[in-house]
């Protein structure tokens, strides 16, 4: 059936995250950030007073920036429940491998219902040869998130936000089979893990 097909993708692409090599990035401690971290409201927007604009805090020309927070510290497992509608979901962490790429996803797949919710962070993109920041032209560019947002549909039932934050990329996928993917909940998920994602 369609819907067998797509819930074993959903499953095995949050399965596939654990299975990546986990080789910890090396990345020197980033200064502090002048923004605190955000939180998700129960209604699932953003607490009153966060800037998720870029800094001006960036390493000088040719050096790379520190890596980003660990994705599972962006987006938690607590904030995902009133997503999912349950706190009863799976959550994976994938440390940094070694091209830098570091991830955690959220999973529900309970009877004919399958969601997913994943946060990717990538370390010093520019020189992974292997990664393209997506370009305007491919989707929809989103305002004041980072240095530069782009929203766009990998396929019919995924949504992706990925964000440029220095020489790091930050990447948001959302995948709802049973319910509508609107930029609302891409962009507010993306402003709570930018707020956070510099240490």
């Amino acid at each position: 059936m369609r819907f067998e097909r797509r819930t074993r993708r959903l499953v095995m692409g949050a399965l596939g995250m654990v299975a990546l090599a986990a080789c910890g990035s090396s990345g020197s401690s980033s200064p502090a950030s002048t923004t605190a971290p955000s939180t998700l409201t129960s209604a699932g927007g953003l607490a009153p007073g966060v800037s998720t604009t870029a800094g001006s805090s960036h390493a000088p020309n040719g050096t790379a920036d520190p890596p980003l927070r660990p994705p599972c510290t962006l987006l938690t497992k607590q904030e995902m429940a009133s997503f999912f509608g349950t706190a009863a979901l799976n959550a994976f962490d994938h440390p940094a491998n070694s091209d830098g790429r570091a991830g955690c996803a959220f999973s529900l797949i309970t009877g004919n219902q399958g969601k997913g919710i994943s946060v990717s962070t990538l370390h010093d993109y520019a020189n992974n040869a292997g990664y393209v920041f997506p370009s305007a032209s491919q989707g929809k560019l989103i305002p004041n998130l980072g240095d530069q947002a782009i929203l766009d549909r990998p396929q019919t039932s995924v949504g992706r936000i990925t964000v440029k934050l220095g020489t790091n990329a930050l990447e948001i996928e959302v995948e709802f089979y049973t319910d509508p993917i609107n930029e609302s909940l891409l962009t507010t998920l993306a402003r709570s893990a930018i707020a956070r994602a510099r240490p």
